[in-house]
């Protein structure tokens, strides 16, 4: 019952986390391409069979926190 907002959340994260790894967003509209390409499962064999998800990153700097 937790899987898609478990989901969810985690996707946030990790928006935020290469946003913050890429140390080249610094000014206001620049912007970043992080392909993934890598499958990932999330299935836990016993409700869900198959769950997979590949997500790759378009980042764009819309402001800057201070």
């Amino acid at each position: 019952m937790l899987i898609g907002p478990i989901a969810d959340l985690l996707t946030f994260y990790s928006d935020l986390w290469l946003a913050v790894k890429q140390g080249t967003l610094v000014h206001v509209g620049d912007h970043r391409y992080v392909t993934h390409g890598i499958p990932n499962s999330w299935a836990d064999g016993a409700r869900t069979l198959i769950g997979q998800d590949s997500i790759d990153f378009d980042l764009t700097l819309g402001s800057r926190l201070r």
